[in-house]
């Protein structure tokens, strides 16, 4: 008979047919599409790919901030509902290399700070637990958090809005550590209004070491040409401007400079940046075009194109909700909307070489209207976008994801559009930027605080499949993407503490993210229990036959000292 001090014993030794993932291995990735449906309106707005070969959105649920985490396959693993934490369609996500993931939002006035917005910063660990969550406020001032960059200290960097002291609002970043204290707060722009930016962290592409951040949006106060204009700032690690430049686009003969908008922006490998917006001063029918302007690692001009389903289409905004991001192989991978393309929104990919040549497009044209926010590479040479789409699921306006291959499509061979997308065979025009001198203040800030905040609650989601790739990896009777353990034999898929792993390999009993001593402790106290005995937990039933005992013992002895995912 197994005791306990056997079990003790056996403990340290019980590493052999673990299942680990370590961060920055190479994964092979399932393509699928998903529509997540909850309470109203959902949408997702950004995504990253995570180390583990998964995926972390980030979106609204009606009005409140929601994480949800995809593992590779496309299985919903785990979501979080920040209730109160308003997400205002530009709350973003980011996660570093030891996959914790920073997320932010704002708070209205009395909830619970005396100002008019707060700031809202969370960290979470890969499962999901949250490490932290603050406010970061003045009293004086107004807030609105938009962008978060995590940073090699395992901190993040925020971009905001802010009222600044004698000027009007300006764009603002602010510093937390990795323990979630505030570090320093800088604002940057002009006396009058300006909009606030995306921030990221940049790299010396020489060393690869942190050189500080870059700050990025449209701006008509420090433009040369009066009117928006992309700006960049680059900042080092304490906030110091280094430098600051603006991007004025040259339109055809007989057009005028006018509003230009920029939406996303990437670091590219050759130490550079890629910028995708809209233009008006590149337009035909009164309808803006999208441009995509490529820089290199000092703010210089090194190309720009722009882009349309149809630029002779009615009138209309041709490309919006759009993002830009590297591919695996260097080539520049686009996500957005299209409102041209048979009459209806709809979600749109391309790819770029990294020279500005339009390699393939990509319409996913569902019957109603659907949009792509945001996309991100892949290890494979693919990428996942999401967005919202009216056309699949639950009917409504529901959250997004598509995983799909370096063709841009779903499932290639399908036969079905929507899996393998619609090729618009859209024209691509290379046209010219004007690099100019911008001239931002740059203003500390003071009377700054954090302030604790608890605001997580529970949320399921119905979700639908629309594209999925049927493996089935243990071979189970369940296909990968709707398999709670897609590595590990469980065709009753039990998962009795509901955190998207089934018990079959799920020992973190602590859900703490990683099996150790305490998990034993919990293990321990519920051996050779039954349903109905005192110290029962169905948790530790890790083979779901109704009693704590030895093959169990056998399963928590092979993740012993893992780290999530498990599979």
């Amino acid at each position: 008979m197994f005791s306990i001090l056997t079990i003790a014993a056996a403990l340290p030794f019980a590493v052999a047919g673990a299942v680990l993932l370590s961060p920055g291995a190479a994964y092979s990735a399932d393509n699928f599409a998903v529509n997540l449906h909850a309470e109203g309106d959902e949408a997702f707005i950004d995504v990253k790919v995570t180390p583990d070969g998964g995926y972390i959105t980030t979106g609204e649920v009606e009005s409140y901030v929601q994480l949800v985490k995809f593992n590779k396959y496309g299985n919903l693993e785990w979501t979080k509902k920040f209730d109160g934490v308003k997400h205002s369609h530009t709350t973003y996500v980011d996660v570093n290399e030891d996959g914790y993931i920073f997320v932010s939002g704002y708070v209205s006035a009395g909830d619970p700070a005396p100002v008019k917005k707060s700031v809202w910063v969370a960290k979470l660990k890969a499962c999901g637990t949250v490490v932290w969550e603050k406010l970061v406020t003045n009293d004086i001032i107004s807030t609105r958090g938009l962008w978060p960059a995590a940073t090699r200290d395992g901190g993040c960097i925020i971009s905001s809005q802010y009222t600044c002291p004698g000027n009007s609002k300006d764009w603002t970043v602010f510093k937390l550590s990795a323990n979630g204290a505030l570090e320093w707060g800088k604002c940057y722009g002009t006396a009058d209004y300006n909009m606030w930016s995306h921030v990221l962290e940049t790299k010396n592409p020489d060393t690869g070491l942190v050189d500080g951040y870059l700050l990025a949006n449209y701006d008509r106060y420090m433009s040369a040409t009066g009117e928006n204009d992309v700006v960049l700032i680059k900042i080092d690690l304490a906030g110091v401007i280094v430098w600051a430049k603006n991007y004025a686009p040259v339109p055809p003969e007989g057009l005028a400079v006018e509003l230009d908008f920029l939406k996303d922006i990437c670091r590219t490998s050759d130490g550079g940046y890629a910028i995708v917006g809209q233009s008006y001063s590149f337009k035909t029918q009164e309808r803006r075009l999208a441009f995509l302007l490529k820089v290199d690692k000092d703010g210089d001009f090194s190309w720009a194109r722009i882009f349309g389903s149809n630029i002779e289409a009615p009138a209309g905004h041709d490309f919006t909700y759009a993002s830009v991001c590297e591919a695996e192989n260097t080539d520049l991978i686009l996500a957005g909307q299209n409102y041209n393309f048979n009459l209806v929104k709809n979600a749109w990919l391309l790819r770029f070489s990294p020279d500005g040549t339009l390699i393939d497009d990509r319409i996913y044209a569902g019957v109603t209207d659907d949009r792509f926010c945001n996309a991100a590479g892949t290890a494979d040479n693919g990428g996942v976008a999401v967005g919202q789409s009216n056309s699949y699921g639950g009917g409504d306006e529901d959250a997004y994801i598509i995983k799909f291959d370096e063709n841009l499509q779903i499932i290639s061979g399908s036969g079905n559009p929507e899996c393998e997308g619609i090729d618009p065979n859209s024209p691509c025009e290379a046209v010219e930027f004007v690099v100019g001198a911008a001239n931002p203040h740059q203003i500390e800030m003071t009377g700054w605080f954090t302030m604790d905040w608890d605001s997580v609650i529970p949320l399921s989601w119905e979700y639908y499949y629309m594209c999925a790739e049927n493996n089935d990896s243990d071979e189970d009777g369940i296909f990968d993407h709707l398999d709670n353990c897609a590595l590990t034999p469980n065709p009753g898929q039990e998962d009795t503490d509901s955190d998207g792993y089934g018990n079959a390999c799920d020992c973190d009993l602590d859900n703490n993210c990683v099996v150790g001593p305490s998990d034993f402790g919990l293990f321990k106290s519920t051996w050779f229990s039954v349903p109905g005995s005192s110290n029962w937990n169905p948790d530790a039933d890790f083979d779901s036959n109704d009693v704590v005992g030895p093959s169990d013992f056998g399963i928590f002895k092979s993740r012993w000292f893992t780290n999530y995912p498990w599979y």
